[in-house]
């Protein structure tokens, strides 16, 4: 084995993934699988017994630490989920949200003995990083995901599993301890602040993203029109950010010939003050640390291996920190650098780059073969991936380096700069016009639709990966990727005719939040029953999910008027697509409502809404104790000690378990009734 590296860092997080997610029977035959494809593709290679041992080592140590570091980090911890403790922290990190509420990381000591990081939601207790949270008593609960985001695995990556539910008296102390950390903050919002002030809110709040990695700032459909037109990714601190700060710093040193020891020292001090800057980002990590390998091979007068390089990198952060796998922006960065340093040279290396238009050609097929090696995991990760991603890459991506290489300038200098500004603002809007319009066109996306299908296609993708370590033949990787991209097209298109042959009822919420999506063929309707502020969040998440691209009715049934100006926010990208210009908009509060069209027939009666299509499903409120006469009951809003359990049965969308008899604690989920009247649940 030539390179050791690349085996051994293979190896580590095959071994990581093993114990951590490939834990059941499927997890044996998969091991079983993989095991195979090595052992053939090494004697294929011509590897020997000490190369595979060494494999074998890496994945073994990586399978120990793995399952190691869940009992001393997680086990123990979980271990006081649902128990009166005290608990005595600093703030680690805090984020402000709507409605004057507060999340905070605090990273101290439960019951003054288990160390320990946990989540806290409560309103603005006026703390910045470094103080301290003392609560006598508290009761933890576990980390649970939502379906409008998974925050168990999200936390988990951050080493966060535990939250609190209820807790007496807080105790805040302030000092300085973080001193450091709240510089930078009040210096990064000093930063955003000025920018808003002289670009505008969108603008500005687009540069924030790109240069510290802060989304909360930009306008959600402004975000889902970059994501639906490939470029999301620039809102990520990652490797192309770093990347191209390093090429621009190491440019003008060697323009003023300075000593290249000292400006490889100067560019680390720069990008590990970008780094912290920004949060610590996973991804800039793994970018920097690529560099260093690249940048320091030069240095000694080696040659450099990108293959290399990716492995040493994910090598190194996963041996600090085994839960790395868990972070879905560090498994898109090592796809979306392996794509671009990796296979687009090795699947473009004999094309001709003498003409402009061969090298613009040659651009575009980087970009292709970077979004089909991040295209497994972007579909598992997000609601829906663009195909048009490598032409908005190359259009796009050039305008948005400018813009951010002039946000820089205006950061480096401390917000004297403000000149810069100004074409900074003009070239962020010509990429919002773009990415609008491609984002506007509906063939340019794949939606996810359920979480088999991106499952089939990671597994395909790494059996082209396994394939290729096997034979390492071009031709045959480039039939086997384009094998997997027509599996994929066909799986996702007879799955989204499926749905359009089916009448599908969606229930999304939670407790007390309640609404309704039905789908019949092409047409789609929403009944909003519980007037929920949040409702049209779940809403949206299920269209974008589903593929659906427009809407043509909205049905409110509880405040209505600022659920009008909600909804009207949140299904902007689904107005202006597909067969209608707008949806419909219908007022039912206090009143009834009948609705029929060729397969089914809807009633409300101000309270009740009976949806039969064949089969017969029930939507009421938990407290009203009613029993329905007939079909599935679907009961939302917050279980009572005086709730009656009906006989039958039915659903609740509360978090409740403690019905043996019903479907309980469903959340979210889809009713799926076929033409003969049966139907079949589903979870979301």
């Amino acid at each position: 084995m030539k390179r050791k590296m690349i085996g051994a860092a293979a190896a580590y997080m095959s071994g990581l993934f093993f114990a951590f997610f490939f834990t059941d029977i499927y997890g044996v035959v998969i091991f079983a699988a993989v095991s195979v494809i090595v052992f053939f593709g090494a004697k294929k290679r011509g590897f020997g017994m000490r190369d595979l041992c060494i494999i074998a080592v890496f994945f073994l140590i990586a399978f120990g630490v793995g399952k190691l570091h869940d009992y001393l980090c997680y086990d123990m911890i979980m271990n006081y989920s649902g128990h009166i403790s005290s608990f005595s922290g600093k703030v680690s990190d805090y984020d402000i949200h709507e409605r004057d509420g507060v999340s905070y990381v605090l990273e101290g000591r439960i019951n003054e003995f288990q160390k320990a990081k946990v989540y806290m939601y409560s309103n603005d207790l006026g703390v910045d990083y470094g103080d301290e949270i003392i609560i006598d008593e508290c009761v933890f609960s576990p980390i649970e995901s939502d379906f409008l985001f998974d925050s168990e695995t999200w936390n988990r990556s951050r080493h966060v599993f535990l939250q609190i539910d209820k807790c007496n008296e807080i105790v805040v102390k302030n000092n300085d301890s973080a001193h450091f950390r709240k510089i930078l903050r009040g210096f990064r919002k000093n930063m955003i602040d000025k920018m808003t002030v002289i670009m505008g809110e969108e603008t500005s709040a687009f540069l924030a993203g790109m240069i510290f990695g802060e989304k909360e700032y930009l306008d959600d459909n402004i975000r889902t029109s970059l994501y639906r037109s490939g470029i999301g990714h620039v809102l990520a601190v990652s490797g192309l950010h770093v990347s191209i700060i390093a090429a621009i710093i190491m440019r003008i040193f060697r323009r003023l010939h300075m000593n290249k020891y000292v400006s490889f020292a100067a560019v680390n001090l720069l990008l590990m003050f970008l780094i912290i800057l920004a949060n610590y980002p996973v991804s800039a990590i793994r970018a920097a640390i690529m560099l260093d390998i690249m940048y320091s091979a030069r240095l000694f007068r080696r040659q450099s291996d990108p293959l290399n390089s990716i492995a040493a990198a994910s090598l190194m952060i996963c041996a600090v920190d085994p839960y790395a796998v868990y972070s879905g922006g560090f498994m898109l960065s090592l796809s979306g650098t392996f794509g671009i340093a990796v296979l687009a040279p090795f699947m473009t290396k004999d094309m001709p780059k003498d003409t402009m238009k061969e090298r613009i050609f040659l651009s575009f097929m980087t970009a292709v073969w970077t979004t089909i090696s991040i295209f497994p995991v972007s579909i598992f990760y997000f609601e829906e991936t663009s195909l048009l991603s490598p032409v908005s890459n190359v259009l796009i991506v050039s305008v948005c380096t400018a813009a951010m290489v002039l946000g820089l300038l205006f950061i480096i200098s401390g917000g004297i700069f403000t000149i810069v500004l100004y074409p900074a603002k003009w070239l962020i809007f010509a990429v919002f016009d773009v990415s609008e319009f491609i984002a506007s066109l509906p063939f340019g996306r794949i939606p996810r639709l359920n979480d088999t299908i991106p499952k089939l296609i990671v597994i395909f993708g790494a059996s082209v990966v396994g394939i290729y370590f096997c034979f390492g033949r071009r031709r045959l990787t480039s039939i086997l990727i384009a094998v997997g991209i027509l599996f994929s097209v066909v799986i996702i298109h007879l799955n989204l005719l499926h749905n359009e042959n089916a009448l599908t009822i969606a229930v999304l919420g939670r407790g007390n939040n309640a609404a309704v999506v039905l789908t019949d063929g092409t047409r789609t309707d929403i009944f909003d029953l519980s007037g929920h502020y949040r409702s049209p969040e779940y809403v949206r998440k299920y269209l974008m999910i589903k593929g659906i691209d427009h809407v043509d009715s909205l049905i409110l049934s509880r405040n209505s008027p600022s659920q009008s100006v909600a909804y009207s926010y949140r299904l902007e990208p689904f107005a202006d697509y597909g067969e209608s210009s707008a949806y419909r908009e219908i007022y039912i509060e206090n009143e009834e409502y009948e609705f029929r069209s060729e397969n089914v027939t809807v009633n409300y009666d101000g309270n009740e809404l009976i949806i039969d299509g064949g089969a017969v499903v029930n939507f009421m409120p938990s407290k009203d104790n009613r029993i329905s006469d007939n079909g599935l009951a679907v009961y939302y809003g917050n279980i009572t000690k005086t709730t009656v359990i009906p006989p039958q049965n039915c659903i609740f969308l509360d978090d409740t378990d403690e019905f043996a008899d019903v479907i309980s604690g469903m959340n979210n989920f889809e009713i799926i009734i076929s033409g003969s009247g049966q139907y079949k649940i589903r979870s979301l």
